[in-house]
């Protein structure tokens, strides 16, 4: 890990319900929290690929020290994106094992 200071990721649940009910073409609501979910772990995602790209680029300003500050935020964005997306999935999950579904 580049950064031992941010926390670990948490850890994704057994999805196996979550498959069968995707085989299945299971229906599910979001919420409009849930959709904002969705899309503040998007936005900052792209955020983190802009700041990767300045990184490597030099495109952020000169110097190493600049580079890798910027290496270093964007490993903390993807990481903040990632623990999002993996609670998310999560709430999937336990809303397909409590067979919270839609329907077809």
């Amino acid at each position: 890990m580049i950064d031992e200071s941010l926390p670990p990721l948490p850890v994704q649940k057994d999805a196996t319900n979550w498959r069968k009910a995707k085989l299945e073409g299971r229906k599910i609501t979001l919420t409009v929290a849930e959709v904002d979910t969705l899309t503040s772990s998007i936005s900052t995602m792209q955020q983190a690929f802009l700041q990767l790209f300045a990184a490597v680029t030099g495109a952020g300003g000169d110097g190493e020290d600049k580079r890798k500050a910027f290496a270093k935020e964007s490993f903390a964005s993807m990481h903040q994106s990632n623990a999002i997306m993996i609670e998310f999935l999560n709430s999937m999950i336990d809303r397909a094992d409590k067979d919270e579904l839609d329907g077809k």
